[in-house]
């Protein structure tokens, strides 16, 4: 089984599995866990869910977290949630899949970033929605900067308009 990804979906996943003793590989394309969290979200931001109902329902977030913790409280959750339950030892960081094949038996081919392929029984993807910036298309012309949701601009003047 590969399981790609190893954010907040991918961790719960993880467990799930292990728990069921269904054995897996986690790809992750990252260096470290936590996905959003680590890479995809301003340094400044809060969850803009409440603690109790964005905790995993088996580990509980530190009372001490405000309602709506910062991005480094989520991703300090998260690493002690993998620590916990003892999911790093089975995620490969640095390891991003680019292709995912059905094949004609049931199984999935990947296709990693550096042109290995590896074939599966099953696959489970959990790579988040904010791993690929999508701009619109405006009529017109703009001569200034296009940029994803997560980059902010310090000690830069101008409209930042969100889609």
């Amino acid at each position: 089984m590969a399981l790609i990804g190893a954010g907040p979906v991918g961790l719960g996943m993880a467990k799930a599995l292990l728990k069921h003793k269904i054995p897996y590989e986690q790809l992750e394309a990252d260096d470290q866990l936590g996905g959003n969290w680590y890479h995809g979200v301003y340094d400044t931001v809060h969850i803009i869910s409440s603690r109790k109902t964005t905790e995993y329902a088996d580990y509980s977030m530190p009372a001490h977290y405000p309602d709506f913790p910062s991005r480094l409280q989520m991703l300090e959750y998260l690493r002690d949630y993998a620590e916990k339950f003892q999911l790093c030892p089975q995620i490969q960081f640095n390891t991003k899949v680019v292709m995912a094949l059905p094949l004609p038996d049931g199984h999935w081919e990947l296709e990693l970033a550096g042109g290995e392929k590896r074939i599966y029984k099953g696959l489970i993807v959990c790579n988040g929605h904010h791993w690929d910036a999508r701009l619109p298309d405006f009529a017109g012309t703009f001569d200034g900067e296009f940029s994803g949701r997560s980059q902010m601009y310090a000690g830069k003047g101008g409209l930042r308009i969100s889609w």
